[in-house]
Parts: C-alpha cells; sequence; structure tokens
C-alpha cells in the first residue's frame, strides 16, 4: 500500500504544470489501484461492494445524460426559432427570450457532445454523493430551460406560477439588462467553452478521476468551467430578471461550491503538483495577484458602464 500511495504521488508530480494526459492517466491508474485494494477490503470486511456506483454513474454519464442534453438542444433550436421570428413585433421581450435561449442552446450542445465522448473514468465515484451531487448540478440546465418555456406568452400558467416566472424589470433598465444578457452569456460560454476543450475526454458530470489537467484556463483558477456557467447563469438571470431565477442561481451557485469541494477531495488525494496548484490558483476566480484577474475584472466592469450608459 505505501508503493502504491508513493507511485501516486509521483506520477501526479510529473504531470507538472503541462497536464499532460499520459501523466494523468498513469496517476489515474494508481488511484483505481487503491481504489480496487479499498473495495476489496471493504468486502472482505462484510461490508457490500459499491463498484455498482462506478458502473451505473459511467453508463448514466455517456449515454442517458447525452442523450438528454442532445433533445434539449433540440428543443431550444425550436424555441430560438420562435423567438427570432418574434423579434420584429415583440421588441425587447423576444430580444431577451431569444438571448435566453442562445445561451441554453449553447450550454445544452457542449455539455451532451462532452458527455457522449468523454474518455472512461479511472477513479470511478465511490459513493453516493458523488454521483448526486453533480446529478443535481447537471439538472439544473434542465430547470432553466423548462422556466424558459413557461415564460413565453402562449403558455397558460396559474397567477402563482405567472408571478414567479413574470420578469420584474422596470422598462427602463430592459435594454440594458439584455445587453448584460448578451455580453455576460457570451463571456461565460466562451470560458466554459475554453475549459471544456483544455479538459478534452477528461471532461465528465459525476465525481471521478479522469486525468489532471492544468492547462488552458486551467493555469489561472482551478474551476474554470464552473465559473463560466455562474456568469452564464447570470446572463440567464439578466434576460429574465425573475423570483424563479433569483432563488434558482443562488442555489445553483451552492452546488458548484459543493461539487467543486468534492471534486478537489479527489484529485489531491493523489497528485502533489494538484495540491500545489491549489496554493497558486483562486478557486472560481483568479486571485488578485495574476494578470488573468484584472482582465476578467476589466471586462465585467466594462459591462456594467455600458449597460449603465444604456439607461435613459
Amino acid at each position: 500500500m505505501a508503493r502504491v500511495a508513493e507511485a501516486a504521488q509521483e506520477s501526479g508530480a510529473s504531470s507538472g504544470l503541462g497536464g499532460r494526459n499520459a501523466a494523468g492517466d498513469a496517476a489515474g491508474s494508481v488511484v483505481a489501484a487503491l481504489d480496487a485494494q479499498a473495495g476489496g477490503a471493504a468486502t472482505s470486511s462484510g461490508r457490500p461492494s459499491l463498484e455498482w456506483i462506478g458502473r451505473a454513474g459511467g453508463f448514466t454519464e455517456r449515454y442517458l445524460l447525452s442523450a438528454t442534453y442532445g433533445y434539449l438542444t433540440w428543443w431550444q433550436w425550436g424555441w430560438l426559432r420562435v423567438d427570432w421570428n418574434g423579434i420584429p413585433t415583440g421588441g425587447v421581450r423576444y430580444l431577451s427570450y431569444f438571448s435566453y435561449d442562445c445561451i441554453m442552446l449553447s450550454l445544452n450542445l457542449i455539455m451532451g457532445l462532452v458527455l457522449l465522448f468523454g474518455r472512461r473514468a479511472a477513479a470511478a465515484p465511490r459513493n453516493l454523493r458523488e454521483l448526486l451531487v453533480p446529478l443535481a448540478t447537471s439538472f439544473y440546465f434542465v430547470i432553466f430551460n423548462y422556466v424558459d418555456s413557461i415564460d413565453k406568452p402562449t403558455a397558460v400558467l396559474s397567477p402563482l406560477v405567472a408571478s414567479l416566472v413574470r420578469d420584474r424589470v422596470p422598462a427602463m433598465w430592459q435594454d440594458p439588462l439584455v445587453v448584460a444578457s448578451f455580453l455576460t452569456g457570451a463571456m461565460g460560454i466562451a470560458l466554459a467553452t475554453w475549459a471544456i476543450i483544455a479538459l478534452g475526454r477528461s471532461f465528465g458530470i459525476f465525481v471521478a478521476v479522469r486525468s489532471v489537467v492544468l492547462r488552458g484556463p486551467f493555469r489561472f483558477v482551478r474551476h474554470p468551467m464552473y465559473c463560466g456557467y455562474i456568469i452564464g447563469s447570470i446572463g440567464l438571470l439578466c434576460a429574465q430578471s425573475s423570483i424563479a431565477l433569483a432563488i434558482l442561481v443562488p442555489i445553483q451557485i451552492a452546488l458548484f461550491t459543493w461539487r467543486a469541494k468534492l471534486e478537489e477531495a479527489r484529485l489531491a488525494e493523489f497528485s502533489e503538483a494538484y495540491r500545489a496548484h491549489q496554493r497558486r490558483t483562486g478557486f472560481f476566480y483568479p486571485k488578485a495577484d495574476t494578470p488573468a484577474f484584472w482582465i476578467i475584472t476589466t471586462m465585467l466592469v466594462m459591462t456594467v458602464m455600458a449597460c449603465v450608459a444604456l439607461v435613459p
């Protein structure tokens, strides 16, 4: 057991800041060995094996969730066409719908593709928490799609539901917030997409070890993909400033935080390089002593200033 742990540290350190897949896969193999030993010990001691959790997570992730996001992409495309045709007569209201649907379609498409072609985990989820927390976070996108669909002029709603999804923004702020939704949505999607490209086939929904990736945006922040999702969610809130989204978005941020902490605990178990990376980088946002902090902060401030300038 000591030799395996020592090999894990050497493999994690050899991955360096380049985050090469070969080094990450070697470390992943070590973690798989550790999990196998732990599983064997658990079985021999009379406790039931949790191997089924890893198998169920892999199947759900690759096939069920990718199909779900594929369907949502197709469904959102239909709403996008409706919104586009409604802009000439519906004005700002339909433009806000269009912005919201652009963000959701992009996120659904990206998630579906990377899940379908992702790499099999070297160390699968070990408990139900590592399955359920990411699953709850991911299905927030389904909830956001549903909120969008019921806030359409054609929807027939009860008074309570209508009050929850109705846009509460005064008329004078509608144009600036539509602009803000486009800008923040574009920034969030761009950041999340960059992070997913850097992860490559190492991307997954559930808490599992595939390879330690420290390249691309991961050089500046440990969870750039979640940061992009959060910025995109803020864009959704700008596009539709309803009570429902004002409640849902903070809960989503809390779930992302919980999920990220679970992932960090797994990665830090075997990689010294990742533990050093934790000390150098920010959690969701770059540290103030890095150029990335000032670039992102400047872009956000300029977005706010541009929106304020549009207020009559």
